[in-house]
């Protein structure tokens, strides 16, 4: 994983626009020294989770008071409510609407969305290959956001740093379908959806394993009060692979806010690659109706 970034798209009084962390920067924190990275581990007295008591300040909410050095509730205590997960977890969060982000990418129109990020990870011998990332996306501007799309934009390299094209030899691909997972003393199938990479042996066997980027799905409203769908929707919108210094209209990345709205909204999946490159891929999810001002959900 060379970089990667969450994209937000969405149509505000008609016009499609996308805030995107990568490879334009255009999410960033407050410049307050409390706005940092801050870290947690599963048995975090201010962090119980569920199946444990969850309610950690016994005031009736669950997590309403998230690790970002805060105090989101107003009870005078800072992060004593929190979702811990995970051997160690880190929590940040970032806004399209900071001024930076108009310093350095003039064009940038900001949505006024803020994004909360936890990852979390393990050390056991079976879950030490992965990390989790949840993404909570808020609405805090005054708009309405209409057709929105979620997606996780990655530039994918595999092969020894010290080989300086190592990046040149790629090839991408997508797979979708079902997948035989332990369940207490069971088998069962799981649906998954993955996004991988893998060297085409340009480095002589050097590199012989895959990496990939799984969706896991997203949250639901069954009133619909937030746009977000009746129904356990789990679909993929669409995957998408993108040549290294390619132009847009020959398979490169997309340059500006109506060409990533494009790529985050048509429902398409292109091929698994059949020549080698630098490749980037994208996957995105939505389309939720609208966002209201002051409601979120996460993927």
């Amino acid at each position: 994983l060379y970089a990667a970034g969450i994209w937000v798209g969405a149509e505000r009084n008609g016009v499609p626009l996308v805030s995107t962390g990568y490879p334009e920067t255009e999410f960033y924190p407050l410049l307050d020294p409390k706005d940092t990275i801050y870290r947690s581990y599963e048995g975090d007295a201010r962090g119980e989770s569920y199946p444990g008591p969850a309610d950690d300040d016994g005031d009736g909410l669950v997590d309403e008071d998230w690790l970002n050095g805060r105090d989101d509730d107003g009870d005078g205590r800072i992060d004593e409510d929190f979702a811990a997960r995970g051997k160690q977890m880190f929590s940040c969060w970032f806004s399209d609407d900071q001024p930076q982000a108009r310093t350095i990418w003039p064009e940038h129109e900001p949505l006024g969305v803020r994004v909360r990020q936890e990852s979390y990870q393990w050390g056991e011998e079976d879950f030490q290959d992965f990390i989790g990332v949840r993404y909570w996306i808020d609405n805090v501007g005054d708009d309405f956001l209409t057709s929105l799309y979620v997606g996780i934009y990655a530039d994918l390299d595999a092969g020894p740093r010290e080989y300086g094209s190592y990046h040149l030899d790629d090839m991408a691909g997508f797979f979708s379908g079902s997948w035989c997972v332990m369940q207490d003393e069971a088998e069962v199938p799981v649906r998954i959806s993955v996004a991988y990479v893998y060297d085409a042996d340009g480095d002589n066997g050097l590199t012989p394993s895959y990496f990939g980027i799984v969706f896991l799905g997203h949250s639901t409203d069954a009133n619909g009060k937030n746009g977000l769908p009746w129904f356990p929707s789990r679909m993929l919108t669409a995957f998408r692979t993108f040549k290294g210094l390619a132009p847009y209209v020959d398979g490169g990345d997309p340059t500006n806010d109506f060409e990533r709205y494009d790529v985050l909204a048509t429902w398409a999946f292109d091929n698994n690659t059949i020549a080698t490159a630098d490749y980037r891929v994208l996957l995105s999810c939505g389309p939720f109706s609208y966002l209201a001002p002051g409601s979120s959900f996460f993927i």
